[in-house]
C-alpha cells in the first residue's frame, strides 16, 4: 500500500507541476506577443528586414552577411523562410523571436530540473518569463534570443552527457552548440565556459 502511496504522490506532483509550468509557458507566450509591433523597426531590426528579403537570392543574402554584416546566418535563414511563408513584415520577423523566447522557458525549466528538481525548474521558468531581457529579445527580429534558448540547451545536454555518457546525450548536445555558434559568435565564450565545467567535473 505504501508504494502504491508512493506512485500516486509522485504523479500528483507530476501532474501539478504540468500545470503550473503551462500556466507559465501561456502567460509567457501572451507576454511576449503583448504589443509586439507597437514599437517601429529600428537599425539591426531594419538589416534583418533587408537581409532576409525573399526577393532577393539566398546566395547575395550569404555574401551581404559575409561581407556587411558579419553575423551567423541562422536567424537570417528563419526569417526568410518566415518571410516567404507569412509575408515580409516585421511582426513575421519578430514572431520568431517571440515563439523562442517562449520555448526558451521550457528550456530553462528542464535545465532547473535537470539540475536539481521540478520545484527549481519552476522557479527558473518563472523568473525567466518576467526577466526583462528575455522580454526585450523575444520581442525584437534579431537572433539574441536564439542564442539564449540554444545556450540553455547545450548546458541541458551537457549535464544530462556528464551524468550518462550516451550517443543520444551526446549527439544532442553536439546539435545545439552548433546551433548556438550559429546563433551568435559571443557563444564560444559559452563554449567556453563548458569546456571549463568538464574539465573540472573529470
Amino acid at each position: 500500500a505504501k508504494k502504491y502511496l508512493l506512485i500516486y504522490q509522485s504523479l500528483t506532483e507530476k501532474k501539478k507541476t504540468n500545470i503550473l509550468l503551462l500556466l507559465i509557458l501561456i502567460f509567457s507566450l501572451v507576454m511576449r506577443l503583448w504589443k509586439i509591433d507597437f514599437q517601429s523597426l529600428w537599425l539591426d531590426e531594419l538589416h534583418t528586414m533587408n537581409e532576409s528579403d525573399p526577393d532577393i537570392e539566398w546566395s547575395d543574402m550569404l555574401f551581404y552577411l559575409k561581407c556587411c554584416d558579419q553575423h551567423p546566418p541562422l536567424y537570417f535563414f528563419l526569417s526568410r523562410i518566415s518571410f516567404e511563408l507569412f509575408g515580409h513584415t516585421a511582426l513575421s520577423a519578430r514572431l520568431i523571436s517571440a515563439f523562442a523566447g517562449t520555448i526558451s522557458i521550457w528550456a530553462i525549466f528542464l535545465l532547473g530540473r535537470e539540475i536539481l528538481n521540478r520545484n527549481l525548474g519552476l522557479i527558473a521558468a518563472a523568473l525567466a518569463a518576467v526577466n526583462y531581457y528575455n522580454l526585450y529579445y523575444s520581442q525584437e527580429a534579431r537572433g539574441y534570443i536564439l542564442a539564449f534558448l540554444f545556450a540553455t540547451f547545450s548546458f541541458l545536454f551537457l549535464v544530462r552527457l556528464l551524468r550518462n555518457m550516451s550517443l543520444k546525450n551526446s549527439v544532442l548536445y553536439a546539435v545545439f552548440s552548433l546551433l548556438l555558434l550559429y546563433s551568435h559568435y559571443y557563444s564560444l565564450f559559452v563554449l567556453v565556459s563548458q569546456i571549463v565545467l568538464i574539465i573540472l567535473f573529470f
